[in-house]
């Protein structure tokens, strides 16, 4: 196994090196640049993450019975109101409305409509 995290470690090195001379030498502006890279992962750090077998999602027995009870108030929500449509900010159970609104984002990602789009 240790030869396994020295060889990636010098793979990370050289993706890096190779980043590293990859880079745009423009003279934009750095503030404009910074805003642009908010929330965004480089493909050169999702390659080292990837070669150390970095796992993306982690799915612990706590978030899946997170998930199971909004799922049933959900279930409860939907018998009293006819729909599915709880607010965001819905009284009665607010961590049911930010669980929808979770779930609805989720789905845009996947779905590749981004934020904001009608489904």
């Amino acid at each position: 196994q240790r030869s396994f995290f020295k060889n990636a470690k010098q793979d990370i090195a050289a993706s890096s090196t190779t980043a590293t001379n990859n880079t745009s030498t423009s003279n934009s502006n750095p503030s404009s640049e910074k805003k642009k890279k908010i929330n965004k992962l480089a493909p050169e750090r999702i390659a080292q993450l990837q070669l150390l077998d970095f796992e993306w999602v982690v799915a612990t027995e706590e978030s899946r019975a997170s998930w199971e009870a909004r799922f049933q108030d959900l279930i409860t929500f939907k018998a009293k109101y006819g729909h599915c449509r709880v607010p965001r900010e819905f009284k009665d159970n607010r961590k049911l409305g930010n669980w929808v609104k979770e779930q609805r984002k989720n789905y845009k990602k996947i779905q590749g409509g981004g934020y904001g789009k009608g489904l």
